[in-house]
């Protein structure tokens, strides 16, 4: 082999591996550059490049389209590869607002136990029968009564404990557990809202056809619905 076709096997060698790096930097790099050119100089020698041949040059040829074929979509297990590691990126980003959302809900439930509690241990106070509604509201037996589902009256015997629980249930859900005032305004919240209920069902009441009601009266009804749910209700 002569001295002139060992260096072309040479010159031939560097190019093949100078293509197949180029193939491998274009198939990673968002940036790659439009046009690859490949030509022969005066000597026999391949050259690659991003620059335009020059003007001398043979077998000039532009080899960008070669280039794009050989850059491969990615498989399904590099894909696979991608997603795992968005997932993990975003991963803590997510536990932490799951966590935040899960405290924000137990701070809700925690607020709605603790104003049950407040308005059961008053209603608990009254000298009055109290009775269990479905729900396991506690209600003081006076009349009238929006409530018209089925009842489950205390006993006195039953009653001690329950004040107990209530008490228990104020210890572990409210911020000052023993704050007489925050209980009262809990429990008149409660009354009003209830007064609320029953003046809304008993105007409804009057209201009906049947009920043959006189116009005194539904004013009087119309007057206690504003007093208790305010002008507009």
């Amino acid at each position: 082999m002569t001295a002139v076709s060992v260096a072309r096997l040479r010159a031939g060698s560097r190019c093949a591996l100078f293509v197949v790096a180029l193939c491998s930097a274009l198939s990673f790099s968002p940036l790659a550059p439009a046009q690859i050119y490949r030509w022969v100089d005066a000597n026999g020698n391949v050259h690659y490049s991003d620059e335009k041949p020059p003007s001398d040059a043979s077998q000039a040829e532009d080899i960008s389209a070669t280039i794009d074929t050989a850059r491969s979509e990615p498989d399904e297990g590099e894909l696979r590869r991608r997603d795992y590691l968005k997932t993990a990126e975003l991963l803590p980003d997510r536990v932490a607002e799951r966590a935040r959302q899960r405290s924000e809900a137990e701070a809700v439930d925690r607020r709605a136990l603790c104003q049950q509690a407040r308005v059961h241990s008053e209603v608990l106070k009254l000298n009055l029968r109290v009775y269990r509604t479905e729900n396991g509201e506690l209600r003081p037996h006076w009349f009238p009564d929006a409530y018209q589902g089925e009842r489950t009256y205390l006993s006195d015997a039953e009653r001690p404990a329950v004040i107990a629980a209530m008490a228990q249930q104020r210890q572990a859900n409210c911020v000052d557990p023993m704050d007489s005032a925050a209980q009262l305004r809990a429990y008149n919240r409660w009354l009003v809202a209830d007064w609320c209920d029953t003046s809304k069902g008993d105007l409804d009441s009057a209201l009906e056809e049947r009920a043959r009601s006189t116009g005194d009266k539904i004013d009087r009804l119309r007057r206690e619905v504003n007093y208790w749910c305010g002008p507009g209700a």
